[in-house]
């Protein structure tokens, strides 16, 4: 892309960056024209580390409004960064942040792992005073950034974190999303391009970093941290994501409610770990803290700071993985973004330094770049399966690393194969095998479930009384019946001598007037989609009518003699 400007006369310093290289010019004080070629911003790279900074370097950094610069970086650090892009004009709108409000500039993934998420002020750099501007005059805006380095900046709220620091946002698709900062509250914006929002809370005003984090088989639910009040560490928000007022805030069980820590941005690792971020000095207790949970309660079990100069305040990390690695902002003077390996070992897990910011600049939140979320592509389809037989459910997904768990009415059904893997097949089904079942796909990115489908067993046919022998006499009806149970529909099919009688399908077989050719041996073939049963034979015996074959005459006899 080409672009040309001029500048007006005055010294001035133009930072010129292009993916991967970063350099300075100094310019006299005449009237210039600036000609340049800049690289189109690419898409973010899987396992490298995005990091905001504030700063173009022109100037030291000051309270009004100042631009704001995503770099990415390697996960080993570099020279330079892989990229660098301008946040504050990226999108439609302006984006800034103060250039000395330490609480501000944090960034957020959203849950769904599509999206970064960044909240500033609207207002053009070098405006005065925004950190007490109200949001009528200066709205605070939510920036929701793509994985290909796109920005959508259409989100200007007028009444959110009016008079104080907009600090961050957070949203599970992209399509609504939640804003705290240090005045009015946790609020929420009921969708993209919106201009009110919602505060869902009366207390604590006073918030820091938002976050909806990716726990494995865990429900969505909103956190923030706080230092104010009765509020160090990380609160949820209600239950789940609130999107109404009335909300309550609570500390997580066992996090301080007295004056001490300075909690900013948080990692939460796995149901049972969060790593929190301190900017007080390390003397005092600063660092990156581990907090792990019982069951309970939660307890710091140490905090790193081994390496350290200062305090810490943005931290992120890549979920299931092991060892941890983690990477974090600091609150030095001139702030560094460092890297640790959590080895078990507390505070004897060192820090490195990846990068130092350079002059009249300040790195402030930062979030690893994980792969992209699973999407599913072809859902599980349901199954009626014969007792006793197989059945085998199938689901297709998207993404990289992917893994899975079946779920049966909500539970997980079990580790290893056949449980885990994007097929399950089961055989010799029994009915306690019915029920409703899912699959959970994830990597480290995210996960998604597929939809719920329902495993029907059907019993086969089978006899449950037989007919028995029937004997009639001539010209009177006849009947043998059979009873059979199994999954309708049972179809019925009479036969005399092993062949099928026409007409003669329900589950009785009447003749209305026997004669000596019926009589036999019958039986009935039961069937249904599972089984085809045969009854046991019956017979039927036809027995004739008596009747005069020769009527006596007369007969004239003499007496004495015989007749």
């Amino acid at each position: 892309m080409r672009f040309l400007r001029s500048v007006a006369a005055a010294p001035l310093t133009c930072e010129i960056v292009s993916r991967g290289a970063r350099a300075f010019l100094s310019i006299a004080a005449v009237a210039v024209t600036v000609v340049a070629n800049l690289t189109a911003q690419s898409p973010f790279t899987p396992g490298n580390v995005l990091v905001v900074r504030v700063g173009d370097g022109a100037a030291a950094l000051a309270s009004a409004a100042t631009p704001v610069f995503l770099e990415e970086w390697a996960a080993t650090g570099g020279a330079s960064p892989v990229q660098t892009i301008n946040l504050t004009t990226l999108g439609a709108n302006v984006i800034t942040s103060s250039g000395t409000a330490t609480s501000e500039g944090f960034l957020n993934t959203s849950a769904d792992g599509r999206y970064f998420l960044y909240a500033g002020y609207n207002a053009a750099v070098g405006t005065a005073g925004v950190t007490t501007s109200t949001s009528a005059a200066v709205n605070r805006v939510i920036a929701r950034i793509a994985r290909n380095a796109s920005s959508n900046t259409s989100t200007l709220l007028t009444d959110a974190i009016s008079g104080g620091n907009p600090r961050s946002a957070v949203s599970d698709d992209g399509t609504q999303f939640w804003i705290a900062g240090s005045v009015g509250g946790i609020r929420y914006a009921n969708s993209l391009g919106a201009t009110t929002s919602i505060q869902l809370n009366t207390t604590p005003t006073n918030n820091r970093v938002l976050g909806i984090p990716y726990v494995l088989r865990a429900p969505k639910q909103l956190y923030v941290s706080q230092s104010s009040g009765t509020f160090f560490g990380v609160s949820s928000v209600g239950s789940g994501l609130p999107t109404a007022s009335g909300q309550t805030v609570s500390i997580l069980p066992g996090f301080p409610t007295a004056t001490g820590p300075s909690s900013y941005d948080f990692f939460v690792a796995d149901a049972a770990t969060i790593y929190v971020a301190d900017d007080r000095t390390t003397a005092a207790g600063g660092g990156l803290q581990k907090w792990t949970f019982n069951g309970t309660t939660w307890s710091l079990a140490y905090t790193l700071n081994s390496g350290l100069t200062a305090g810490l305040r943005g931290v992120t990390g890549q979920a299931l993985t092991s060892p941890r690695v983690l990477y974090a902002t600091s609150a030095d003077t001139a702030s560094k973004l460092v890297r640790v390996i959590d080895n078990g070992a507390g505070a004897a897990s060192p820090f490195t330094t990846l990068t130092t910011a350079p002059t009249n600049r300040a790195f402030r939140g930062l979030r690893f770049i994980a792969p992209e979320a699973p999407t599913i592509a072809t859902q599980p389809t349901a199954i009626a399966a014969c007792a006793g037989g197989s059945a085998t459910f199938t689901v297709a997904a998207t993404g990289t690393g992917l893994q899975y768990s079946w779920y049966r009415n909500g539970t997980q059904l079990g580790v290893g194969a056949p449980f885990e893997q994007a097929t399950l097949s089961l055989s010799g089904v029994t009915a306690a095998n019915a029920g409703t079942y899912s699959c959970l796909v994830y990597n480290s990115g995210g996960q998604v479930f597929s939809n719920s489908v329902e495993l029907t067993i059907n019993d086969g046919a089978a006899i449950a009384t037989n007919p028995t022998p029937v004997t009639v006499c001539a010209g009177l009806p006849a009947s043998f019946t059979v009873s059979a149970n199994g999954t309708a529909p049972l179809s019925y099919q009479w036969r005399k001598g092993g062949i099928a009688i026409p007409g003669q399908t329900t589950n009785t077989l009447s003749i209305a007037a026997a004669v000596a050719a019926d009589a036999g041996s019958y039986d009935c073939v039961v069937a249904n989609g599972c089984a085809t049963v045969t009854s046991a034979s019956a017979t039927l015996t036809v027995d004739e009518l008596v009747a005069i074959t020769s009527q006596p005459t007369d007969v004239q006899t003499c007496a004495g003699t015989s007749a």
